[in-house]
């Protein structure tokens, strides 16, 4: 991995920056899943369950320096949950993964599309969230939106960087104007923008 080896391992013989990029043609998205029969509806029900019973929950992994635990660990993060809200049990690869989930091994775990999309398909998994701005259209429906302690933090952080001097100097010294804007205010903006395109796009013919 050309990004999470050198992130975590400072011996490994290279860094990220060492490659010539050339372009992307590919992502795989990450999910977050349950059973199908879990009893949760949504991100914010697992989460909710998680802070009420900490160290209860299991989640599967491939091991502690994989995507399917940073994946957790960076939510737990988010929400101001310990590295141990829930208990990680590292199994030998995806397929081990899979199973234990479909199992009841494990109630919860995040990893990418391709090795879960067999059983989201089939309902015998559930998908609560993914990491791109639309769902895969080969995944089943995925509940939309962050939990409100996820959007809260982002917001914190995004008004942290509006003061910090760096920040300020580099976006003046390329042109840009300061606008950090609360969750609210950025999805008004955002629909406002949506609004005038789709419009001007009717007006010009183009929209499909």
């Amino acid at each position: 991995s050309q990004v999470i080896l050198p992130a975590t391992d400072g011996k490994t013989p290279y860094q990220w920056s060492d490659f010539t990029y050339l372009a992307i043609l590919e992502v795989n998205p990450f999910v977050c899943a349950v059973k199908g029969d879990a009893p949760y509806a949504s991100m914010k029900d697992l989460m909710d369950e998680v802070r009420a019973q900490p160290g209860k929950l299991n989640f599967a992994t491939v091991g502690a320096g994989t995507i399917q635990n940073f994946g957790p660990q960076y939510l737990f993060s988010l929400l101001g949950l310990p590295r141990d809200a829930a208990v990680g049990i590292p199994y030998k690869g995806s397929g081990e993964l899979t199973t234990a989930l479909i199992g009841g091994q494990v109630q919860f775990a995040c990893s990418n599309l391709g090795a879960l999309l067999g059983p989201l398909k089939s309902g015998t998994l559930r998908a609560l969230m993914t990491t791109m701005p639309e769902p895969p259209k080969e995944l089943p429906v995925v509940p939309r939106g962050l939990p409100s302690e996820v959007v809260q933090r982002w917001s914190e952080a995004m008004a942290q960087v509006a003061r910090d001097a760096a920040w300020l100097a580099g976006n003046e010294k390329l042109g840009g104007v300061p606008a950090v804007r609360s969750a609210a205010a950025a999805e008004a903006f955002v629909r406002t923008q949506y609004e005038m395109y789709e419009k001007l796009a009717t007006r010009l013919g183009l929209r499909q």
